[in-house]
């Protein structure tokens, strides 16, 4: 972080940005000021794609025999589906990267149980004695992915 907003103007069209260190701008000259996005930890990173991976693969939740061929696209579909039916929970541009650890439990519970488990009819509970082994195995393969150890696709 090389600084923060300490004010806002009332019409929210300027504010007062405090630097941690002086900076080198001069009057008028254009800048650009970016928001610092939240990111889930790469733990719960790892796990959600590591269980949307679970879902898909042949020898897991086999939805590749429904046509689901991708990771990113199931996320896609379950944000989604999400908007649709829990918007009281959340917010209607939210970002998993910005959930906290409670709000993606929240989310985690929901993905697994409404949409996977009582949506898509898939057995989940394998996953969870799965992934504790891949955890183990990733002691010997520190950079193998969980789509290497469930044995490609």
């Amino acid at each position: 972080m090389i600084g923060q907003v300490a004010s806002i103007a009332e019409d929210r069209l300027s504010e007062l940005i405090v630097f941690n260190k002086p900076v080198k701008h001069k009057l008028n000259q254009p800048v650009s000021v970016e928001e610092k996005k939240a990111h889930r930890s790469l733990a719960q990173n790892g796990m959600y794609f590591a269980y949307l991976t679970w879902c898909i693969h042949p020898s897991g939740g086999n939805l590749y025999a429904e046509g689901w061929l991708s990771v990113d696209a199931m996320h896609e579909n379950i944000k989604c589906w999400i908007k649709e039916n829990h918007k009281r929970t959340f917010k209607e541009d939210f970002s998993t990267a910005e959930l906290n650890k409670p709000e993606f439990a929240e989310f985690f519970n929901l993905v697994d149980y409404e949409y996977m488990t009582s949506g898509m009819h898939i057995d989940t509970s394998p996953f969870h004695a799965r992934y504790q082994q891949f955890i183990e195995w990733r002691c010997y393969n520190p950079n193998g992915t969980f789509k290497e150890f469930m044995g490609g696709l």
